[in-house]
């Protein structure tokens, strides 16, 4: 899910994000510290970056949009497991089933 972010002048904003993520800077400036990194990324209008989890603070003023990184390979291959599973369910209900016979007359005596 996106988030919008509008920031005024000289607003401080901090994200601690557990996943990748990118912040989009659709009018304005933003300033972006993250921490354990030694340099700033600096955007203008229509720049994008793409962020590792973790804490950043980001300072400027203008629109910004927060947009979660697409699902992870084992997310995907989750999902591709389950895809598969229905698949198969709806394999297994379609296919006709067969009664077992049953015998209505019997030479047998008791």
């Amino acid at each position: 899910m996106q988030t919008r972010i509008i920031l005024q002048n000289g607003e401080l904003l901090r994200l601690d994000r557990h996943e990748r993520y990118s912040v989009a800077c659709e009018s304005g400036e933003a300033w972006i510290t993250i921490s354990g990194v030694s340099r700033d990324i600096i955007l203008h209008g229509k720049e994008r970056a793409q962020l590792a989890p973790g804490v950043a603070l980001i300072e400027g003023h203008g629109e910004l949009q927060i947009i979660p990184a697409p699902p992870g390979w084992a997310y995907r291959l989750l999902l591709a497991s389950a895809r598969g599973l229905l698949t198969l369910a709806r394999h297994l209900r379609r296919r006709p089933r067969v009664a077992a016979p049953i015998c209505l007359t019997s030479d047998r005596t008791i």
